[in-house]
C-alpha cells in the first residue's frame, strides 16, 4: 500500500480534524477547550451563575422545529454549551470583563445574553433537524430530551451495579448529563450518515473520480525518497544548539555540510540518512521535525539547526525521487469520507433552511443568567 507524504498527511490530518469539527458544529455543539481566565467553570455556572428558569413552565416548549418540541431543560443545555464561547467572543471583540452585570451590558448594541440566546437557538435548530431526520430514517425512535435523561439514569445505575460486582466497564462509571447527551448524539450521527450515504447522499463513481483528479496533488501525493547527509550534535545544551546553528551557516557558505563538519574539527557526527515510505512510520513517530525538514529539501539545500531527540541536527539534501500519486483505488475510502462530510453539510444546510420553526417568544425572552 502506498503511503502519503508528511505534507499530504498533515493536510489530510487537518482536513480530518476540520471534518470532525464540522460534524460537531453541525450538531450545534460548541466545545471550548480552554476557559477564559475570569470566567466561571461549568460547575460554578451550575451553581453561582445559573440560568433563571423559575417562573417558567418546565413542560412548555421554548420552540418547536418541524413540530418537534424543544423543552426548557434542553434549551438550557444548549445555552450552557455556548456560554464560554459567548464570554470569550465579547472578551476578544470588545475587551469585556466577566463581572457582575456582564450578561446584560450592551456591547456594540447587543448584550451577551441576547447573543447567547441566539446562538443557542441556532444550535438547537441544527441539532433538532438531525434528530428528526434520524427518527425518519429509523435510526432512533424517540428524540425527547427527557427520554435521553431517563436512559442516562438507567445507564448510570447499571454501571454502578457492574462496578460494585467487580465487572469491567468501558467509559466513565457515571455519565454527566451533557456527557451522555454527546455520547448518544455522536452515535446517532454516525448511524444517520451511514443511512443517508446509502440513499439520499449516495456517491457516484464519477463524483469520486472527479474529487480524486481535483485533489490528488494536495492530498494523495506519494512518499518521495530523500537521501540526506546529517550532522548530529548529541547534546541538548544551548552550546550544542549554537554549534548546530554555526554548522548550518558554514555549510551554506561552503555549499557542503561535509566541509562544514571538517571546518568545525569534528565536533559533530556525520552520517547519511534516507527518508522514504519504508521509514515513514518510525520517522513521523520519533523524529517528526527531522522528517518534515527532509521532505522539503532539494538536492544541494542545507537546513537550519533542527531540534531532535538527544540533541540538534543539520541536514543536507543529496538526492530526491518523487513518489508519484497514491492510486485512486487506494484512496477511495478517504475520498468517500471527505465527500460524504461535504454532502452531509450541504444537506444539513438545506434542512435548516426549510425547517418550520416556531419560537415561544414570551418564554424565550425570559431566559436570563444570574451572576
Amino acid at each position: 500500500m502506498r503511503i502519503f507524504t508528511v505534507k499530504a498527511w498533515k493536510r489530510a490530518r487537518v482536513s480530518i480534524m476540520a471534518c470532525a469539527l464540522l460534524a460537531v458544529g453541525m450538531a450545534g455543539v460548541v466545545f471550548v477547550m480552554e476557559n477564559p481566565s475570569d470566567a466561571p467553570s461549568e460547575k460554578e455556572f451550575r451553581g453561582g451563575s445559573r440560568l433563571l428558569s423559575h417562573g417558567l413552565e418546565q413542560e412548555e416548549a421554548v420552540l418547536t422545529v418541524d413540530g418537534e418540541p424543544v423543552s426548557l431543560r434542553e434549551f438550557e443545555a444548549a445555552m450552557l454549551r455556548e456560554r464560554l464561547a459567548t464570554i470569550r467572543l465579547f472578551q476578544t471583540k470588545y475587551g469585556a470583563v466577566y463581572d457582575q452585570g456582564f450578561w446584560n451590558r450592551s456591547y456594540g448594541g447587543k448584550t451577551p445574553l441576547e447573543t447567547l440566546r441566539q446562538t443557542a437557538l441556532e444550535q438547537m435548530i441544527r441539532l433538532k433537524v438531525q434528530q428528526i431526520a434520524a427518527m425518519r430514517e429509523g435510526v432512533i425512535q424517540n428524540i425527547s430530551y427527557d427520554r435521553t435523561l431517563q436512559k442516562r439514569g438507567k445507564e448510570n445505575q447499571e454501571r454502578e451495579a457492574a462496578v460494585r460486582s467487580g465487572k469491567v466497564i468501558y467509559g466513565p462509571v457515571q455519565y454527566g448529563e451533557e456527557e451522555y447527551f454527546q455520547y448518544t448524539f455522536s452515535n446517532m450521527l454516525t448511524s444517520l450518515k451511514k443511512h443517508l450515504a446509502a440513499s439520499k447522499l449516495a456517491l457516484s463513481p464519477e463524483e469520486i473520480s472527479l474529487f480524486y483528479d481535483e485533489n490528488k496533488e494536495s492530498l494523495y501525493q506519494g512518499v518521495p525518497m530523500v537521501r540526506t547527509r546529517k550532522l548530529m550534535f548529541s547534546d541538548q545544551t544551548e552550546g550544542a544548539a549554537e554549534k548546530a546553528r554555526k554548522a548550518s551557516v558554514q555549510a551554506k557558505k561552503l555549499h557542503s555540510l561535509e566541509k562544514a563538519a571538517a571546518y568545525m574539527s569534528g565536533k559533530g557526527r556525520l552520517s547519511v540518512q534516507v527518508f522514504d515510505a519504508s521509514s515513514l512510520r518510525d520517522d513521523s513517530r520519533y523524529e517528526p521535525k527531522l522528517l518534515m525538514t527532509a521532505q522539503l529539501l532539494k538536492p544541494g539545500e542545507i537546513s537550519g539547526a533542527i531540534t531532535v531527540s538527544g540533541g540538534y541536527a543539520v541536514l543536507e539534501g543529496l538526492e530526491r525521487i518523487e513518489g508519484g500519486f497514491v492510486p485512486q483505488t487506494e484512496a477511495v475510502e478517504d475520498i468517500r469520507s471527505r465527500l460524504l462530510d461535504r454532502k452531509y453539510g450541504e444537506w444539513l444546510e438545506d434542512q435548516v433552511r426549510h425547517a418550520q420553526v416556531e419560537i415561544n417568544r414570551s418564554m424565550f425572552e425570559k431566559l436570563e443568567i444570574k451572576d
